[in-house]
């Protein structure tokens, strides 16, 4: 697993990231066969969908279709106390491993999970594994759809 290229193909789509797209398939290439091929179909979109499409889409599938909502203390807390907690917790992990939290999103931000995971691959790796349940609803979800994201979530569990 690629955890930094994995937390770029789910991050919302902008000039930056569809004019990466060389790098991008260069380090899918790099992948094992089946998270190259799971990795294809959001690759092929960036090659092929206008940057407004995409966007339009990546809003309608994760911020419209709560199922698919990368913030994952949702999918275990919805909006209850329990969430702002384990929200606590994280930012906690995050400066506890040396990589103090200080983005404008939620540390519970699928793409900033991956990020961490990418510096720090052995706590990374923890920390997905503790997110199993949320992953897979989110992954289920996203195939529901038929959304090509599907794939990042394939690679990724």
């Amino acid at each position: 697993m690629n955890a930094k290229l994995l937390s770029v193909l789910l991050a919302y789509p902008d000039e930056a990231l569809v004019e990466a797209l060389p790098e991008l398939r260069s380090a899918a290439s790099e992948l094992p066969r089946g998270e190259r091929r799971a990795l294809e179909p959001v690759l092929d979109a960036l090659a092929t969908t206008p940057l407004a499409e995409l966007r339009r889409a990546y809003v309608e599938t994760f911020d419209f279709d709560r199922r698919c909502g990368l913030h994952l203390t949702y999918h275990t807390h919805g909006d209850r106390r329990q969430r702002g907690l384990e929200l606590v917790r994280l930012k906690r992990r995050y400066a506890e491993a040396g990589l103090p939290f200080e983005g404008s999103e939620l540390p519970d931000y699928l793409p900033v999970m991956l990020e961490f995971a990418s510096l720090r691959p052995e706590e990374g790796r923890e920390l997905l594994a503790s997110f199993r349940a949320p992953l897979e609803l989110v992954r289920a979800a996203l195939h529901e759809r038929g959304s090509g994201h599907a794939g990042v979530l394939d690679a990724l569990c």
